[in-house]
């Protein structure tokens, strides 16, 4: 699919520096991906609740 969409050249640059990507495709394609895959994990999290503050500790003894 081809979209023309305006970009302002300083986040193309800063993602291009964090990421290592040099062509704007593979550098959106990258960014639409990572935001589809965070959602995704945030989704999956959420089905299974949180075990924070539930786990207990358990002294374990040697035993010597």
């Amino acid at each position: 699919m081809k979209t023309t969409v305006v970009i302002p050249e300083n986040l193309i640059k800063e993602a291009m520096e964090i990421t290592g990507i040099k062509e704007k495709t593979k550098l959106i394609k990258f960014g639409l991906e990572e935001i589809i895959r965070r959602k995704r994990l945030e989704e999956l999290a959420n089905m299974f609740g949180s075990a924070k503050g539930k786990a207990k500790y358990i002294k374990r003894s040697r035993g010597t």
